[in-house]
């Protein structure tokens, strides 16, 4: 049996190492899809993917209650209970699964008369959409749930390994139907059976992990008594998430979605490492807020120290981030059909980034805490001010800068709900939650912030112009050394309690292992 600490120090290394191996396919794939097929059809696959992304509403929040509620029963191995909660969620899922299939018809259908694809005839749109749709819908029936006890386990290094496996295949497999030309129906295909193999893998090492798991307990819907609110969140979040590129698609074109698409992927890149970091400790968290402890006094030190480490990498990276993106944008899209190198673009996505790491620790404490009825009035009122300020600037910059003024308004919507959303969901947690000041939470934002601010001013001027990809990762490598230790080390000196408290961590390892 793993302690939570190898759990947690298991899940970061195998959840870094699927990040920086889908970074790299990630670079790679985007580019020959669009060298073989155009920008057009990228900016097809995009959109597509984001309209799936709302499908997932048809969960109506079972996962994410379910998973808030299983954090105590695993906590005190009570089997039964879980099975009973997992019982609820998997006959909820197999109803899903039959609804998402219909509806998977529909929206194949609606999207091909709506959106203008003039590479592609009709039915082939229809049919790259099921295709590529599919795999969600089994999902419902089988992974999900399975997926769910596995992170409230910990042993989210588990779905790292397995996601990193299906990952490199599917990737192997693109490249070459890619480079022989064949058609991205096809390619779809392939990423679906792929995926369905590592499915009954799943089950296999369930069955091993877990031989006291059963879905045909006598099912208990206690699990899933905030699913209600959760739905509130998760259709908040989807809409805010994505909604920018159906904005792009219906009051622009294709064309300006591949743009969007293009620099998201890069600023993925470097999001998906840095939430390595705060994905392998969750299941932390949910222990710490339910062990009992009214005052929280434990999860408040816990949750700080992870702020000030989290927070100082991940502004670190997103410097770095901003400093190096035109010139590999520059290398990347050298061959391909668009102008992809707009230099103001960079300041308003990396604003984007670093307000979602300023609210990471504390809204990680309102989701384990189980405040989603409480704050759900607040996700409406982010997303709604996204939508209505997004739109009235799409309209407003496209006036003024013709279609890639799109791209400027959907992204100062964006800033401008992020800026409301983050300071309210530190002030909440932290006075509602954890019933203390947010001071703390704000001054180590503040912090990281006048660094930003002060290493871009320094540090960009000693950035050479970068012929090739080895320029580039050398001078990524030296940039990164030096910033990341940078900003850490002000962090760390600034707030000692924390410092002590991963001083004692690492020493407390030091003992055991040694």
């Amino acid at each position: 049996m793993l302690s939570v600490k190898k759990k947690s120090i298991l899940n970061l290394v195998f959840s870094l190492a699927y990040k920086i191996i889908t970074m790299v396919f990630g670079i790679v794939l985007p580019l020959l899809f669009i060298t073989s097929y155009g920008s057009e059809l990228n900016g097809l696959q995009s959109s597509v993917q984001q309209i799936f992304t709302y499908t997932t509403l048809l969960e109506s929040g079972i996962g994410a209650a379910t998973l808030q509620s299983l954090y105590k029963p695993v906590a005190s191995k009570d089997r039964t209970t879980i099975n009973s909660y997992l019982s609820a969620t998997s006959k909820y899922y197999n109803k899903i699964g039959v609804i998402y299939f219909g509806l998977l018809v529909v929206i194949a259908v609606i999207y091909s008369l709506a959106v203008s694809v003039e590479s592609m005839a009709f039915i082939e749109v229809v049919a790259y959409i099921v295709v590529a749709g599919s795999l969600n819908g089994v999902n419902f029936f089988y992974l999900a749930k399975l997926k769910l006890l596995i992170s409230a386990e910990g042993d989210e290094y588990v779905v790292s390994i397995l996601s990193t496996v299906t990952y490199v295949l599917t990737s192997i497999a693109k490249i070459v139907l890619i480079t022989k030309g064949i058609n991205i129906i096809f390619l779809q295909l392939c990423h679906f059976s792929i995926n369905i193999g590592v499915t009954f893998v799943y089950y296999l090492i369930a069955k091993k992990k877990y031989p006291w798991l059963s879905f045909k307990t006598e099912p208990n819907y206690e699990g899933m008594k905030q699913k209600n609110s959760v739905l509130i969140h998760r259709i908040s979040s989807l809409v805010f998430q994505n909604i920018d590129v159906l904005i792009l698609t219906f009051m622009c074109n294709l064309e300006i979605v591949s743009i969007y698409t293009i620099y998201k992927l890069v600023i993925n890149m470097i999001t998906t490492i840095i939430a390595s970091m705060s994905d392998s400790t969750s299941f932390i968290f949910g222990r710490k807020m339910n062990n009992g402890d009214e005052e929280h006094a434990e999860y408040k030190q816990v949750v700080d120290t992870f702020n000030v480490l989290y927070s100082s990498v991940a502004f670190a990276l997103y410097v770095v981030t901003y400093l190096l993106i035109l010139p590999f944008l520059k290398l990347y899209t050298a061959s391909m059909d668009l102008n992809y190198i707009i230099p103001t673009l960079p300041w308003l996505y990396i604003s984007i980034e670093i307000l979602t790491v300023g609210r990471q620790a504390m809204m990680k404490t309102i989701e384990v805490a189980g405040h989603f009825k409480e704050t759900q009035w607040r996700a409406v009122v982010e997303v709604v001010l996204n939508m209505v300020v997004s739109i009235v600037a799409v309209v407003f910059c496209k006036h003024l800068w013709g279609e890639i003024g799109g791209l400027y308004g959907v992204l100062f919507g964006t800033i401008i709900a992020m800026l409301y959303r983050t300071i309210d969901i530190n002030i909440y947690a932290n006075k509602r939650i954890l019933k203390r000041s947010s001071w703390k939470t704000f001054g180590i934002i503040l912090t990281n912030l006048c660094l930003f601010v002060l290493v871009v001013f320094f540090v960009k001027p000693l950035v050479p112009f970068i012929n090739s990809y080895t320029e580039f990762i050398l001078h990524a490598v030296w940039i990164t050394l030096l910033v990341v230790s940078l900003f850490v080390v002000v962090q760390f000196t600034i707030n000692i309690k924390e410092t002590k408290k991963l001083l004692y961590y690492i020493r407390n390892r030091k003992k055991k292992n040694g």
